[in-house]
């Protein structure tokens, strides 16, 4: 049995591939708010600005990509806020708009600056998630 949670929770740290993992780590910092809180030669950490959730770590890729992404990091705008205005805030830092015939109703997909998937939701968006990701599997 897993020990308890700590202030993170169980899931520490999430690891992405990037070829140039600075450039990966600023867009994510824009993107998610977080904090580059090491940077060096094998790549980036992340932390969110709060310190809880896990960090988001990317270096460099040890295998060659095989297909899709098997991960999707799902951003949620803070309440009250505007869904359009926040793709349109991401677009400006560097992401890219992926297949909108696949976005769900509250659901906007998307892509990092080196092609990584992520989707973008509206508040109460959480049922057609799963309906997103389905379809793009195909």
């Amino acid at each position: 049995m897993l020990p308890a949670a700590g202030a993170r929770g169980r899931l520490a740290q999430i690891c992405q591939d990037a070829a140039v993992p600075g450039v990966q780590g600023r867009f994510w910092v824009r993107a998610g708010g977080w904090s580059i809180v090491d940077e060096g030669d094998r790549g980036v950490r992340l932390d969110s600005a709060a310190g809880n959730g896990p960090t988001l770590v990317m270096g460099p890729p040890v295998a060659p990509e095989a297909g899709r992404n098997r991960l999707r990091l799902a951003l949620a705008p803070g309440v009250g806020s505007d869904p359009s205005a926040e793709v349109g805030r991401l677009l400006d830092a560097g992401a890219s708009s992926v297949d909108t015939a696949m976005d769900a109703p509250g659901w906007r997909l998307l892509a990092d600056p080196e092609g990584n998937e992520f989707l973008v939701r509206e508040p109460g968006a959480m049922s057609s998630a799963g309906r997103v990701l389905a379809s793009r599997r195909r």
